[in-house]
């Protein structure tokens, strides 16, 4: 019984110490740079994301299961980037694992208020 309680109160303590991979970056469409059309179908793909004009750059990958949303329509990679360049100043959000980088999400214009920028 005591052997028990103790497995359970060490499992209890390493749950609680669960690290955080995914960062959220909210950025403008001007302030992202994305290759050439047609590059981009050919993955992994670097982009340069900053949250602000004198910001540092973080670069990340756009992966073949990345998800790409404009106005909570999911879009393929090449026309979320084309309306991306057609909005400079409107905000986006990226979601990113930050040890390999790859992006799950990036989201135009949202209106969702749960994913409201």
């Amino acid at each position: 019984m005591k052997l028990s309680i103790i497995f359970l109160l060490l499992a209890i303590s390493l749950s609680s110490h669960a690290e955080v991979v995914s960062y959220n970056l909210i950025s403008r469409g001007g302030l992202i740079s994305a290759p050439a059309p047609g590059l981009l179908q050919k993955y992994p793909v670097a982009i340069d994301v900053k949250a602000c004009a004198d910001c540092s750059s973080h670069n990340l990958l756009v992966v073949a299961n990345s998800e790409f949303y404009f106005e909570d329509q999911k879009l393929d990679v090449e026309k979320f980037f084309q309306q991306v360049r057609s909005f400079p100043s409107k905000k986006v959000r990226v979601q990113f694992n930050k040890y390999n980088k790859k992006i799950y999400f990036m989201s135009l214009n949202s209106r969702n208020k749960d994913a409201a920028l």
